[in-house]
């Protein structure tokens, strides 16, 4: 039972989609909000589109052309060029962000992520790092920049503990399915955190 929940926080935040998951939550919990609901939906489905579904279909053509064991890259030597094909992609996005003239802080997210996920494939040439964790405290620290910035601080505070718990749920999810051990983790949100919130509040 602790192994299939395991299975099913590890899919559902998944490094692919973490991108959409906290553009989507800055859409909605930051001035963005009064932007018209068409143009949020746009945003969210670019950012998905460009951090998603692009990195999804090139491992899935190495998985066709046996390029990779499999396509949740559980092998550390399969993950450097998907890792390549997503920062490109990820570059990408913050071009997207500049040409629309997102706010500073939404394209140094974007380029938080792209250092973090740079750092990740070049540490992995030599040792697994956890993506996972890297992704989700990611995630964490753009919630942090915000609540420091909030209007209403109650509401950012839950925001900021139901962040930080997800964040611990993803780490020992990773542990019990045994693809990481705990150092591995924690450098893993070491990466992610320092990355986003560097580039965000500089």
């Amino acid at each position: 039972m602790i192994r299939k929940f395991s299975k099913a926080i590890s899919f559902v935040f998944s490094p692919i989609v973490i991108p959409t998951y906290a553009v989507a939550l800055m859409l909605n919990v930051t001035e963005l909000a009064f932007v018209p609901l068409a143009t949020r939906l746009l945003t969210v489905g670019v950012v998905f589109f460009l951090t998603a579904l692009g990195p999804m279909t090139v491992i899935g053509v190495m998985r066709k052309l046996n390029m990779v064991e499999n396509v949740s890259l559980t092998e550390r030597n399969d993950r450097f060029w998907p890792y390549a094909a997503s920062v490109a992609f990820y570059i990408m996005t913050i071009g997207y962000f500049w040409l629309v003239g997102a706010p500073r802080w939404l394209i140094g997210f974007m380029a938080g992520a792209t250092a973090a996920l740079i750092c990740v494939a070049m540490i992995n040439r030599w040792w697994k790092i956890s993506a996972h964790a890297t992704a989700i405290a990611g995630l964490l620290a753009i919630v942090v920049c915000l609540t420091m910035h909030a209007v209403y601080p109650l509401g950012a505070l839950v925001m900021l503990t139901i962040a930080a718990v997800i964040a611990g749920i993803v780490g020992v999810a990773r542990l019990m399915l045994e693809a990481h051990t705990p150092m591995q983790v924690y450098a893993g949100y070491a990466v992610g955190f320092i990355s986003v919130l560097f580039f965000t509040i500089i």
